[in-house]
């Protein structure tokens, strides 16, 4: 059977947490994740948070539970629970005399039937998948406009996506955009699939001695995991993260594969290629600070201590 570890830590930017998460593992062994990351300009997107993840949530384990969904049936179910998320939203709004773009939040949804995974996104949370062949995958973008502003679920069906995921899946995981931006960081772009995989590793990959711990142990090892991430990492937002990890063991890769980044030559190479790009006139030199010029060497959230961020928790106690 699946099993689903959860933890959510709020950050220093918000008097209030907004992010919500909800899950459920069906008697047939069908897993459902959710996570809703309120908006932080809206006043009441705590309270829509979580009534979207747990109308969500509660939706499709009642539609799903005891059937061997199709992909059309999955696309459908998913369908129809945003559609009533976005509808429970607006009742609160009408019911509590809210302004509806004072509950505006994300949605971002995961069901893993076997090695199955089918998902559902609205906003710019989003959900990474251990695959079975050992590979990390991002499942789904984010939805923002030009200045970053989020598509949230009021926006509708026209915004919202969903999808299976072309290959068979190990684990999953969901989180709200600070974690998100912390494992999708644009200096690896062209690193390991893209991701920063020592933490996603340490959250999805789980060796044989850990599969029987209690879901007790797992939501404190996932709490005291994103606990060891600064703030700053985060952009001070709050950080939810719901780890659903599948019967399906995944394919150990070469230990490259899991290499702590080289965060320094990374920089170098984002500035030479990108300011470059902007500036001709500058050279290598400017480029990557070797002169003395005044040209900065690292990215303003630079996680300069990136390799000490996740270690295993279990180890300090």
């Amino acid at each position: 059977m699946p099993r689903i570890f959860k933890a959510i830590k709020g950050g220093p930017s918000h008097p209030v947490c907004q992010d919500s998460l909800a899950e459920f593992v069906t008697d047939d062994g069908i897993a459902i994740g959710v996570v809703a990351d309120g908006l932080g300009s809206a006043a009441h997107s705590d309270e829509a948070s979580k009534l979207a993840s747990f109308v969500t949530m509660v939706f499709l384990a009642e539609h799903l539970k005891g059937s061997t969904p199709s992909i059309e049936m999955m696309f459908k179910s998913l369908k129809d629970a945003y559609c009533c998320a976005r509808e429970a939203v607006e009742l609160l709004a009408r019911v509590r005399g809210y302004d509806l773009r004072d509950c505006d939040t994300t949605l971002a949804t995961a069901v893993l039937i076997g090695k199955d995974l089918y998902f559902g996104q609205s906003g710019d949370s989003g959900i990474i998948a251990l695959q079975a062949d050992g590979h990390y995958a991002k499942v789904t973008e984010e939805q923002n406009d030009e200045y970053g502003r989020v598509y949230p679920l009021s926006f509708g069906e026209d915004w919202w996506v969903f999808g299976k995921h072309p290959k068979p899946v190990s684990s999953v995981l969901l989180t709200s955009d600070g974690f998100l931006g912390f494992v999708c960081n644009p200096l690896l772009e062209d690193f390991s699939d893209g991701l920063y995989i020592p933490p996603l590793r340490f959250l999805l990959d789980y060796p044989a001695d850990k599969l029987n711990i209690t879901n007790k142990e797992g939501n404190i090892r996932v709490k005291r995991s994103i606990e060891q991430v600064p703030d700053e990492a985060t952009n001070n937002d709050d950080v939810t993260v719901v780890v659903i990890v599948g019967d399906a063991r995944a394919t150990c890769l070469e230990d490259a594969y899991y290499r702590e980044p080289d965060w320094k030559r990374l920089v170098s190479e984002w500035h030479r290629k990108h300011d470059c790009e902007l500036y001709p006139s500058w050279n290598d030199a400017d480029v990557t600070g070797t002169d003395s010029g005044s040209h900065p060497t690292s990215l303003p959230n630079e996680n300069k201590d990136a390799a000490q961020v996740l270690e295993d928790p279990e180890s300090h106690e």
